[in-house]
């Protein structure tokens, strides 16, 4: 019964980690992506005590979002960073947003100036595409420790380039340059898909990865090709 409580929690880390990372990230900013960081996977530890064989929650991806969003308003409220913690958390959603944020977070993130496109999809394969560090280093030949250090640069260089940025970009307000970035980090992921090697599959594919890949691909085609 265990094992297949926390088979369900696996399979929904890979299913919905991106997406509650976007939608947190859409309401608190740059400047607490630890703090979701560690509320997401504080959602995901409570749902492996919580989950029960018979008393899966229906609508899983709400319930970790609710967990995970009251977790990084508790972390605020300790957090002098946050002057006024209940004005902040009125302006929160109490529900997961029913929209996919991944595509306009990539779209946000590749406004900033002081990250490079390198860190950007690391941090990007962590936080939208939901990899481990170890599978970052196993599929981009990198070390676990470069690996860190790049996404704790990448959280300070975000955090400095993009806090007078509004997180609703429409189309018009993102430059080529930053076009260019995003289908290099889609494109760059979908590679790192396809040369990956499984060791539980024996694959050299890592087919989820490709797919979601190419599903974010498929809707920012319309967008980059609308005009």
């Amino acid at each position: 019964m265990k094992n297949k409580i926390s088979s369900v929690v696996e399979s929904s880390y890979r299913a919905f980690y991106g997406k509650l990372f976007s939608a947190l990230f859409s309401q608190f900013g740059a400047n607490y992506v630890s703090e979701i960081e560690d509320a997401i996977q504080n959602s995901f530890y409570k749902s492996l005590k919580s989950w029960k064989p018979n008393q899966v929650p229906t609508n899983k991806e709400n319930w970790l979002f609710i967990v995970a969003r009251n977790e990084v308003l508790n972390q605020i409220k300790k957090d002098s960073r946050q002057q006024s913690q209940s004005d902040f958390k009125s302006k929160v959603e109490t529900e997961n947003p029913k929209e996919d944020l991944r595509l306009k977070t990539i779209l946000f993130l590749s406004k900033s100036k002081k990250a490079s496109s390198k860190v950007k999809m690391i941090f990007v394969l962590k936080n939208i595409f939901g990899l481990h560090i170890k599978e970052i280093s196993e599929c981009t030949l990198l070390s676990q420790d470069a690996i860190y250090k790049s996404i704790n640069r990448a959280k300070k260089d975000f955090q400095q380039s993009t806090k007078d940025e509004n997180f609703d970009l429409t189309f018009e307000q993102i430059a080529d340059q930053e076009i260019k970035i995003v289908e290099e980090i889609l494109y760059a992921v979908f590679n790192i898909g396809f040369d990956s090697f499984n060791e539980k599959t024996n694959s050299i594919i890592n087919e989820d990865l490709c797919l979601e890949a190419l599903s974010l691909s498929k809707k920012f085609c319309p967008i980059r090709f609308s005009e």
